[in-house]
C-alpha cells in the first residue's frame, strides 16, 4: 500500500502554490475517508485474537497515509488522528473505556453519527447488551455536548454513508 500511494503521489509534488495546498488537503481527506469507508463496511466482527493485529495494521497504514500527506504539504492535521481514534475503540474490551474513547472521537469529529458508532462496534465485536449501552451513552453525549466552534466546520463522517439496516431475504421454495 505504501509504495502505491507514494508512486501515485509523486506527480502531485509538481503543483504550484496555492493549488498544491488545497489539492494536498483534498487528497489527504479522500485517502482517509476511503479508508474509513472500507473499515465501516466490513460485514464481519473481529475476534479478540484478531483484534490486536487488525489495530496494528490500521495504525501502520494510517501513519503511511499521514506521512504521504505531510510530504505533499497538506495542512489538515485534524484528520491525522481519526484512524487512531477508531482503532482505539476497536482495541478496547471494557465498556467504560470504549465510552471514553467515543467521547474523544465525538469531540474531534462531531459529525460522527450513531450509525458510524454502531458500525465501529459491530467490527469490534461488541455484544448486543453492551452495544446498546454504549450507543445510549453516545446519544446522551450528542445531546449534552455541543462541539467547539472550529470542530463544527470540519466535515468527515457526514460524507461517509453507513447502512444501519440489516437486509434479510426470505427464500420461498
Amino acid at each position: 500500500m505504501k509504495e502505491s500511494i507514494r508512486m501515485s503521489s509523486q506527480p502531485l509534488k509538481c503543483l504550484k502554490k496555492p493549488f498544491n495546498k488545497d489539492f494536498a488537503n483534498d487528497v489527504h481527506k479522500y485517502m482517509l475517508k476511503e479508508y474509513i469507508i472500507q473499515i465501516l463496511h466490513q460485514k464481519m466482527s473481529l475476534k479478540i485474537s484478531n483484534r490486536e493485529r487488525a489495530v496494528k495494521k490500521m495504525i501502520r497504514e494510517a501513519e503511511e497515509m499521514n506521512h504521504i500527506a505531510l510530504e505533499l504539504d497538506s495542512n489538515t492535521e485534524w484528520l491525522s488522528p481519526v484512524i487512531h481514534h477508531i482503532s482505539a475503540v476497536i482495541r478496547i474490551k471494557e465498556e467504560e473505556e470504549i465510552k471514553q474513547n467515543l467521547e474523544k472521537l465525538y469531540h474531534k469529529y462531531p459529525d460522527i453519527s450513531e450509525d458510524h458508532v454502531v458500525a465501529i462496534l459491530n467490527l469490534q465485536g461488541t455484544r448486543r447488551r453492551k452495544k446498546s449501552a454504549i450507543v445510549e451513552h453516545f446519544k446522551m453525549l450528542q445531546k449534552e455536548k455541543a462541539a467547539p466552534g472550529n470542530e463544527r466546520d470540519r466535515v468527515l463522517f457526514a460524507e461517509i454513508n453507513v447502512s444501519s439496516t440489516v437486509q434479510c431475504f426470505s427464500i420461498i421454495c
